[in-house]
Formats: C-alpha cells, sequence, structure tokens
C-alpha cells in the first residue's frame, strides 16, 4: 500500500505527467458536459414535439442586408444570408488587421 502511494505521489509530482493527467481530467468533463447538453436538449425538443432540423436554413431570409459582396436580396435563403454575413466580417477582419498593421509601422518607422 505504501509503495503504491508513493508510486502515485512520484507520478503526480512529475510535471509532464501531471499536466497529461489534468488535460485528461478536463477534457472528460467537457465531454461530460457536451453529452449532458445534447442529451437535454434533444429531451426537451422530443417532450414539446419538435424535431431538431436545418430546413430553415433554405426557406426565404426576408430581410435585407445593405453591404454585401455577393448578389442578395431578402427572398435569398438564410444560408445564403449566413454566407453573406460570413463574407462582410471576413471583409471587416481582413481590413481591419491590415489597416492596424499599416499603422503600427508607420507608427514604429516615423
Amino acid at each position: 500500500m505504501v509503495s503504491q502511494m508513493s508510486f502515485l505521489n512520484s507520478i503526480w509530482r512529475n510535471e509532464k505527467s501531471r499536466e497529461i493527467i489534468i488535460q485528461i481530467i478536463v477534457l472528460l468533463c467537457i465531454g461530460w458536459l457536451l453529452s449532458w447538453l445534447i442529451m437535454n436538449v434533444n429531451a426537451n425538443f422530443k417532450a414539446l414535439g419538435k424535431d431538431i432540423s436545418f430546413e430553415f436554413l433554405f426557406i426565404p431570409a426576408g430581410y435585407d442586408i445593405n453591404q454585401y459582396l455577393i448578389d442578395y436580396n431578402n427572398r435569398d435563403s438564410h444560408l445564403r444570408a449566413g454566407i453573406v454575413g460570413l463574407l462582410n466580417t471576413g471583409l471587416v477582419a481582413f481590413f481591419w488587421y491590415n489597416f492596424s498593421n499599416f499603422s503600427w509601422s508607420y507608427a514604429r518607422y516615423n
């Protein structure tokens, strides 16, 4: 019993093995939380008589988006509206990143 405790103690005191043990415990906790969440949502949807589906992505969105990189109108699907939104976000991120790098390098060298 004492040798077993000293073995566990030596594993825990080793930094590399302790890191691995903690990562395994965290991954197990995250996996348990996700599985509980999925089962809970599924049970609640069944109790309401609803089905989980993505059919809404293919119905007309019914709202306008002012700025778009690809053709879009309010009769397009929610999926296309989501793609337009992602492209707009990517465009803003691209310009923000490039402008921030330019202004940083301009301030640094001037």
